[in-house]
């Protein structure tokens, strides 16, 4: 709960707080600064504990790591086994490595070639990188995160670390040969106006911290070093500032990505090994300093639906993505690489991190790595940065929220059983990134339950044959669970025309790229959670909509007895749509479907419910409809009509390549509810179906300016019918028993007081949060009122 509180702290100190802006400076007493080598990974101070991590708890693992090294030796560069880039990218930080650990100091003492050696062949092979790669090398932006393309590798950073690595080894003229085509590679620079957060950017920093391994060397020459200064401030300028520095503004303190799965996986790694090779040469922790890299395991675990699809455990969001599974090796590179840089200075989340990788389900063993090769993987993923050294911590072992943000939206699990848990998401970002792949989802909700029951739908990218790649637009608003208001079939948002900024300062409350704000949440342990959004802003231009607000409750329970409650509140002369994709048939409760189309039916129904059955899901949901009083409710589904706009046009794709795992992960119906009005309070029981045979009793509730639901006799929930807060609620309600009451969107830090009819049974101040909850044992008709004072 303390981590929770100081995220607040964070995000709400850096949005507001200047960054200044400046060029490149060392600390005057890190190795960088003293001109040390080695420095990148590790220093010559931490490089005894290398040493003696490999010897504790991967001996058996570096023995097998020589042997192969030494069959590579008689290798030329450029003949088999060594001419893709990516394995002479490998093979050269692994002999490099061996130069550096000295195999003999690790207790290697057979088949072991001299430290001499090894440099040697590492410079070899940088020799050849050098002369074969071209001068306008651009590093492949899967190169970083995969290291296993034909021309991934990071062949900048590769040239690095043999400079440093082997800097007691080699010549001047050798380590001016590496110098001069880093030099070569940052004057022709990938240098797109793009954002720095996407992944070429993550791949291609690399290229921008060239000067890394070598600046200070005076003996390069001044035309070097000058050059160098150059390289240090650009890296500075796009690594610290624009990468780092903004990603603690754009993701208000914590850690998130704004594209999908793959991406992310080529942000996140990519990214993350600039961190871990800049660190101990600048005489930092970079993943303890930025929380983008340090709750990196928050979004990992709760990025995860708790309930796998035939064994494969997937990631939420898939639209512009791969479809991937989390339990695939990149994710557990990942976390390895957050495991291993945060052991001394974050023990609880370095241990989740381990615990994700080694006892979790999400978890890949190193050897078993897509395209796995030792002289590819084995330095980073076991002797820099394995986790057999870093003591495993499951979430409940760590007492992990289970309420959490993180970056541009929010999270809620029920418990952190691995598969019976139930996972809500909400997206309600404060920024908008200009990012080529972002995705307009603002206000989206996700609901995950024994299975999937409302999911983000259609599929922009490649993810196998069972699913089909949609024409564009692939990525309308209309394909969220979101509020949308028309006129156009894509319901977009009014965001206008923000400009590629990705500066620190670009991320303040009142610039540009402000898309919207949380103005209240609060998380009330095994109760509810409440978090309120504005994104008005995201209609900048006001020609759609003059306000833009949805409000979630997520009720606490039992299986069968959790309900999610969606308020939503806009002004706009255009119809809006209430929109949900689910994974299977949408049954209208009590009433009938009427044809109206292809693949399209309406219904009178107020009461609705998916079940999902897929590969042995047992999800159900139940949707009641209270708000508005009037609406349209329209169901649509059925072959070629999985994915559809707003005004029900099919989305183009292949329907015949629409397989079981696209409509577990994608959804194949669309419920639309339509309506003129402004007001919608939508409620979802979520639970099992196995057991859930009976639905809650769910009845609206409004009075003067207010309005809500009463669950089951006993739950209310109470939201304001305009912008005003409220100040006065009263109602009565009929039970016997506990009854337990949560007022929204009252004034905030001011007085009140509850009254079971004259008796005054609760009071306090309504908090940051603008609410009050209370509980109550009644018996028999019973009236309530609230009110504020100042």
């Amino acid at each position: 709960m303390m981590r929770h509180l100081l995220l607040i702290l964070l995000s709400t100190f850096l949005i507001n707080i200047p960054i200044a802006v400046s060029q490149f400076k060392a600390d005057a007493n890190s190795p960088f600064a003293r001109n040390e080598h080695p420095r990148l990974f590790f220093t010559q101070k931490t490089l005894p504990e290398v040493r003696q991590r490999i010897i504790r708890f991967y001996k058996t693992d570096f023995q097998n790591f020589v042997a192969h090294m030494n069959r590579l030796m008689p290798v030329i560069p450029g003949g088999k086994g060594l001419s893709d880039y990516n394995d002479l990218a490998g093979a050269a930080r692994s002999f490099a490595f061996l130069a550096v650990i000295d195999p003999a100091s690790v207790g290697q003492s057979s088949a072991v070639m001299s430290s001499q050696k090894y440099a040697q062949k590492a410079l070899q092979i940088a020799e050849y990188i050098c002369s074969e790669l071209p001068d306008d090398w651009k590093e492949e932006h899967h190169g970083a995160s995969n290291l296993a393309t034909r021309k991934g590798g990071v062949a900048s950073l590769a040239l690095q670390v043999v400079y440093d690595w082997t800097f007691q080894f080699s010549t001047l003229q050798q380590r001016q040969r590496i110098a001069d085509k880093l030099i070569l590679f940052w004057d022709n620079r990938y240098n797109s106006r793009k954002v720095k957060l996407e992944n070429h950017y993550a791949a291609n920093v690399h290229i921008y911290a060239g000067a890394l391994g070598f600046f200070g060397d005076k003996d390069l020459g001044q035309h070097r070093q000058a050059k160098a200064a150059a390289m240090m401030d650009s890296f500075h300028d796009v690594f610290i500032r624009r990468q780092l520095q903004v990603s603690e503004r754009l993701f208000e303190g914590s850690s998130d990505w704004i594209e999908g799965e793959g991406y992310a996986m080529d942000g996140y790694i990519g990214i993350m090994l600039l961190a871990g090779a800049a660190g101990p040469a600048l005489g930092q922790n970079l993943f303890h300093e930025y929380s983008w890299f340090r709750y990196s395991p928050y979004w990992v675990y709760f990025s995860a639906m708790p309930w796998p699809y035939k064994k494969d455990y997937y990631f939420t969001q898939h639209n512009t993505g791969g479809c991937m599974a989390v339990n695939t090796w990149q994710p557990s590179a990942m976390m390895s690489l957050a495991a291993a840089n945060l052991v001394k200075t974050d023990p609880v989340l370095s241990g989740l991190a381990a615990w994700i990788v080694a006892r979790s389900p999400y978890g890949h063993p190193v050897d078993s790595y897509r395209y796995y090769e030792p002289h590819n993987f084995d330095l980073f993923y076991k002797f820099l940065y394995g986790v057999k050294h870093v003591p495993k911590l499951s979430p409940s072992q760590v007492d992990m929220d289970l309420s959490v943000h993180l970056g541009q939206g929010y999270a809620f699990r029920s418990d952190h059983h691995q598969t019976d848990a139930t996972l809500i998401q909400f997206t309600a970002p404060m920024f908008w990134y200009d990012n080529g792949h972002n995705e307009q989802d603002h206000g989206a909700i996700g609901i995950y339950k024994f299975g999937t029951l409302a999911v983000n739908s259609v599929h922009g990218k490649s993810a196998g044959k069972d699913i089909p790649r949609a024409g564009r637009p692939d990525k309308s608003m209309a394909f969220n669970n979101v509020l949308g208001i028309g006129p156009d079939k894509e319901v977009r948002l009014e965001i206008g025309r923000i400009k590629k900024v990705d500066e620190p300062e670009d991320f303040q409350l009142g610039k540009v790229s402000q898309a919207g704000e949380v103005e209240a949440r609060r998380f009330e342990k095994n109760q509810f959670d409440y978090v309120n959004y504005n994104y008005t802003k995201s209609y900048k231009g006001g020609n759609k909509a003059s306000l833009a607000r949805r409000a979630l409750v997520y009720l606490r329970g039992q299986t069968n007895d959790e309900f999610l409650l969606v308020m939503d509140r806009v002004k706009s002369p255009n119809k809006k749509y209430f929109l949900l994709h689910t994974p299977e048939n949408i049954i209208a409760e009590e009433k009938s479907w009427f044809p109206v189309g292809t693949g399209h039916w309406i219904t009178p129904a107020r009461k609705l419910s998916v079940t999902n059955r897929l590969a042995g899901a047992h999800g159900k949901m139940i949707i009641s409809s209270l708000w508005p009083k009037k609406s349209e409710i329209h169901k649509f589904g059925g072959t070629g009509r999985e994915w559809v706009f707003a005004d029900g046009t099919p989305v183009e794709f292949d329907a015949s390549r629409f397989g079981e795992r696209a409509q577990f992960l994608l959804g194949n119906h669309n419920l639309q509810i339509r309506s003129d009005e402004g007001l919608f309070l939508t409620v979802m029981q979520i639970g099992d179906a196995n057991t859930l045979q009976q639905s809650a009793e769910i009845k609206p509730l409004s009075g003067s300016g207010w309005f809500g639901a009463l669950i089951d006799r006993s739950r209310v929930v109470i939201f304001s019918q305009t912008e005003n807060p409220l100040r006065k609620v009263s109602y009565s309600l009929s039970h016997s028993g506990q009854t337990r009451h949560v007022i929204t969107e009252l004034p905030k830090n001011i007085k009140y007081r509850v009254r079971r009819d004259r008796k005054i049974i609760a009071q306090g101040t309504t908090g940051q949060h603008g609410s009050v909850f209370f509980e109550d044992n009644i018996k028999g008709q019973t009236s309530y009122f609230v009110d504020v004072f100042n």
